[in-house]
Order: structure tokens, then sequence, then C-alpha cells
């Protein structure tokens, strides 16, 4: 399950939101990925990998 985003070395080009299977994470205002319904991550490490 997916635990925490490092904002401070987050470029900000969604491709984690984009790849996400269950839609975990979304951009927040700032254009930067939160967690948006961490209950739901099936820990596939797909965000990690395209990151």
């Amino acid at each position: 399950m997916i635990e925490l985003i490092y904002s401070d070395l987050c470029n900000g080009c969604g491709q984690c939101v984009t790849v996400c299977p269950t839609n975990v994470l979304a951009l927040s205002p700032q254009g930067k990925p939160r967690i948006a319904d961490q209950q739901a991550c099936q820990t596939c490490f797909m965000c990690e990998l395209y990151c």
C-alpha cells in the first residue's frame, strides 16, 4: 500500500497518476500527485516504475 509521495523529488509529470490501475493517485491543484484513495492501492508499484 502506498504510504507517501516524495513531493520534493517530483517533477509533476503526472505519469504515476496516469498508470495507476485503481486510481489511487490524483493531481493536486499544485500539479503534484497526492494519495486520493489509499485503500484502493494494490501495491503493484506501477507508479514507482513510471516515476
